[in-house]
């Protein structure tokens, strides 16, 4: 497996990326950064949202339902007229993920913050029952969603109850990130290297065979599982594993 670079133009941090497909991809940064690629060349998209705004999280449900969040509860939406649109959303929390399937989607940030939409393009806030920092959601469906962060895992089945579900987890571990297959299962990643799988009713720890020097500096921040037998994960100093 060899990685190549790709020029995208500007020297902007670049946040979160996801599409619908190989030719159908999306990066979102600092300074209102959209970016759309074709696999092979990157263009600049407008951003409706303050030129000073970090996003950091993309989801797409569907190649013309698309959503990014990101700094000053900033949440956009493309649909099937195109261009980006800002949707209705108070306050000035900083919005780190995003996810959800048609009708239920869901953006989690900080001070322990949970939006919700149905589509229409407003959020009302849900209870999450903790202060902390909430970095990233995600579902195996719209009755089994997931939010981890800063010493926290919450579940929800859709009604809008959270519930802490944090069994499993090394209680030191910070979770940075969160994804896996519909149906399941589900990976979570953070500090000190940790992976952690979703088993029937707790977290288990998958070893990474890493050592860990600095439990804070040694984070995975990504996790993507392209099918049930294969996952990647991401972090600090270009650490890249994969799980056959």
């Amino acid at each position: 497996m060899q990685w190549t670079s790709q020029p995208a133009g500007g020297a902007i941090d670049l946040n979160a990326v996801g599409g619908t497909s190989s030719s159908d991809v999306y990066l979102v940064g600092d300074n209102a950064t959209i970016l759309h690629g074709s696999g092979t060349s990157w263009t600049a998209q407008t951003s409706p949202a303050p030129a000073a705004t970090r996003l950091l999280a993309f989801f797409a449900i569907a190649p013309m339902d698309l959503y990014i969040a990101g700094g000053g509860n900033t949440v956009m939406h493309s649909g099937a007229g195109g261009g980006w649109v800002t949707q209705t959303v108070v306050g000035t929390t900083e919005l780190r993920g995003v996810w959800g399937v048609a009708g239920h989607i869901w953006a989690v940030g900080s001070g322990g913050t949970i939006l919700k939409s149905t589509g229409g393009g407003t959020w009302s806030p849900e209870t999450s029952g903790t202060p902390n920092e909430l970095r990233a959601v995600f579902g195996t469906s719209a009755t089994d969603v997931w939010v981890v962060g800063d010493g926290v895992v919450l579940h929800s089945d859709g009604s809008g109850a959270w519930t802490a579900d944090a069994a499993g987890v090394p209680t030191d571990v910070n979770l940075r990130a969160i994804g896996g297959r519909p149906g399941g299962p589900v990976w979570a990643v953070g500090n000190a290297w940790t992976i952690v799988r979703r088993d029937t009713s707790a977290w288990v720890v998958e070893p990474t065979g890493l050592s860990v020097d600095d439990p804070a500096g040694d984070v995975l921040q990504a996790i993507f599982a392209p099918s049930a037998a294969e996952v990647f994960a991401g972090g600090a100093g270009q650490t890249i594993l994969h799980r056959p």
